[in-house]
């Protein structure tokens, strides 16, 4: 373990994340110190082994649920890669068909007032030679 002296304090708003496995091992070598001082009693487990004990079964614990919360964190991390890159490129596709969108009505709204302008082109043709025909009939009669 790191001393400090009076003037520099420990930074406690950031644990380091061996901070907890070093205090584990602390407490592991001093439960193993203490048992090793006082002679075996009998073949019955003394109080202090089975603090040992307690402390080792609850580091393996630990451990088994960091492996394991680790594992849900790496699938979780693939899904949200998998998830930004599908997004991404279902935005940037989408991007493209609207500008290709776009480009089409304009194209088809252009062709709207080319059409336009021809019917009212061909109306005024078609009111020509029905008024020419009518004349001629007129003329005929």
């Amino acid at each position: 373990l790191k001393s400090y002296s009076l003037t520099s304090r420990p930074n406690f708003r950031e644990p380091k994340p061996s901070c907890t496995e070093a205090m584990m091992r602390c407490m592991l070598q001093f439960a193993a110190a203490v048992a090793f001082s006082f002679p075996v009693q009998s073949v019955a487990q003394t109080p202090v082994a089975k603090v040992i004990q307690m402390l080792t079964n609850m580091e393996a614990k630990g451990k088994g649920e960091m492996a394991e919360e680790k594992e849900v964190y790496e699938k979780y991390a693939k899904f949200v890669r998998l998830q930004t890159k599908e997004l991404t490129h279902e935005i940037q596709t989408s991007k493209a068909q609207v500008e290709e969108l776009t480009a089409t009505i304009e194209k088809h709204e252009s062709d709207i007032q080319q059409l336009s302008t021809k019917i009212k082109k061909i109306e005024g043709e078609v009111n020509t030679l029905e008024a020419d025909m009518k004349a001629a009939t007129e003329i005929r009669e």
